[in-house]
């Protein structure tokens, strides 16, 4: 009986979930592009507006009368026509705020002194001004203030020259503010000219905005996504279905079975007139092909495979040393070729080892070769350990060749120092038996390209300062 596979992940839910995501981000994408854009736009059209009323309003000040003003405390006729002016303006361009201060330094403190400023006839009466008392020249408003407002606007007072933008945070709500000094004759700091647009309201709207371009979005993203959903289960899904449930037949009807004519696919409609019929059509001709070509196979495979289990076998133990594992003179000879190809390719980078068992014929005649042989290993497995990223070669009874490359190439100082320190270590282990301190003489060559024509060079070189090595030992 042939068993329906579950599928843990179907691709319709896939294709779902990734078209409602890619709604949503879509949506979110294109409310926060708009809602940037737009607010930008909006920004620059009330930099506009505020610097054409800063400049009107520079315009219509007599700085000397201001500042005469400012230090007699008493208002002049010129000074009373500013501030109709002011209101007036507030009025005409839909200001927020319209005022003139002076910003001073007291020690380390900063305040803020009222000198005049555009009102509306409400608050001029008193009304709407969330409890803050009409102020008069003189006045000193830094309570009123958001904190550091008044050092700030002191740094502009002192040495702003052009006219300068910032959004603030107010008892009233946020605004767009535009600050200019105003300067008399002689170009000294008299006042501080603040205008200042509301954007709580363009704020509120554009949130709003953004909201309903986001929401417009995703119904629009999910209803193409559906209509594609559709399109795609009909033209995609289910023709892949029928696909699948062939092929899991087939699979279900083919497996353990020993007859090749049983490895045949069955030809199910699928009738799309594009690649997905094409698609069942190679499947079913592939699986033509597929019994034809097992059928020839099957009789040959076993034979193949134990003949390359033979010949795997055969040539890792005509490569290795019976005693030890590693690799014997036989795979130390093509060593040498492969190195001998990297010279000539100007690639060679290795050094030879010579490491030569001392006293090991005494150990045999001593104590026995069973002995003797568990002394090469101890000096095999020493190696072995040390020089682990490197080939390692028993070349004769108590001689092995290392031919250093990569990382122990480059550390081959240490690693031979390394080596050197666990025998005479071992040595010096009177707990141990005879035959496991075991010693040995080593000798270290590097290739040189001005020097070495062949690997076999190096070799020499190595098993020179090996036998110097030894001399030492017996001297």
């Amino acid at each position: 009986m042939n068993k329906k596979r579950k599928i843990k992940n179907p691709l319709i839910r896939s294709m779902i979930i990734s078209c409602f995501v890619f709604a949503v981000i879509f949506s979110i994408v294109i409310g926060l592009v708009s809602y940037t854009v737009i607010s930008n736009r909006i920004m620059d059209q009330y930099r506009s507006h505020i610097t054409g009323v800063i400049n009107l309003t520079l315009s219509r000040i007599d700085a000397a009368d201001l500042s005469r003003c400012i230090e007699t405390g008493e208002e002049s006729p010129a000074f009373i026509e500013l501030a109709h002016f002011l209101d007036d303006a507030r009025i005409s361009f839909g200001l927020d705020s319209l005022i003139i201060v002076l910003p001073v330094k007291s020690g380390d403190s900063y305040e803020m002194i009222y000198v005049v400023s555009g009102l509306l006839p409400g608050e001029r009466a008193g009304y709407s001004r969330k409890d803050i008392p009409l102020s008069h020249l003189g006045d000193n408003i830094t309570g009123v203030l958001p904190p550091g407002f008044a050092e700030e606007k002191y740094a502009l007072f002192i040495s702003g020259k052009d006219i300068s933008y910032m959004e603030t945070d107010t008892a009233y709500g946020e605004t767009y503010d535009a600050v200019a000094t105003i300067r008399d004759g002689l170009g000294e700091p008299v006042g501080l000219l603040i205008s200042s647009l509301s954007l709580n309201e363009i704020n509120d709207t554009m949130r709003r905005y953004t909201l309903i371009v986001a929401a417009c979005d995703i119904i629009i993203s999910l209803i193409m996504a559906f209509a594609m959903t559709l399109w795609l289960r009909r033209r995609v899904i289910n023709p892949l279905k029928t696909i699948e449930e062939a092929v899991g037949d087939f699979a279900q009807k083919s497996r353990h079975r020993d007859d090749p004519d049983a490895l045949v696919m069955e030809n199910r409609s699928v009738h799309s007139g594009d690649e997905l019929e094409s698609l069942a059509n190679s499947l079913v001709d592939v699986s033509k092909n597929m019994r034809n070509y097992v059928s020839d196979l099957t009789s040959s495979t076993v034979k193949l495979e134990n003949m390359k289990e033979e010949v795997t076998r055969a040539n890792y133990m005509a490569m290795r040393d019976t005693l030890t594992g590693v690799k014997n003179k036989e795979a130390f000879d093509r060593e040498i070729e492969r190195l001998d190809l990297d010279i000539k390719a100007g690639t060679a980078e290795f050094a030879v080892v010579s490491v030569n068992i001392n006293g090991l014929r005494r150990i045999n005649e001593s104590f026995g070769a069973d002995n003797g042989n568990i002394s090469i290993k101890k000096i095999c497995t020493m190696i072995c350990d040390l020089f682990s990223h490197s080939p390692v070669f028993r070349i004769g009874g108590d001689e092995f060749i290392i031919v250093l490359i990569h990382r122990d190439y480059k550390n081959r100082d240490a690693l031979v120092s390394d080596l050197k320190a666990r025998m005479n270590e071992a040595a010096a282990d009177t707990s141990l038996d005879e035959w496991l301190r075991i010693t040995a003489a080593v000798g270290v060559a590097v290739y040189d390209r001005a020097v070495d024509k062949v690997s076999k060079d190096v070799q020499k070189r190595a098993t020179i300062a090996m036998q110097a090595d030894k001399q030492k030992t017996k001297s």
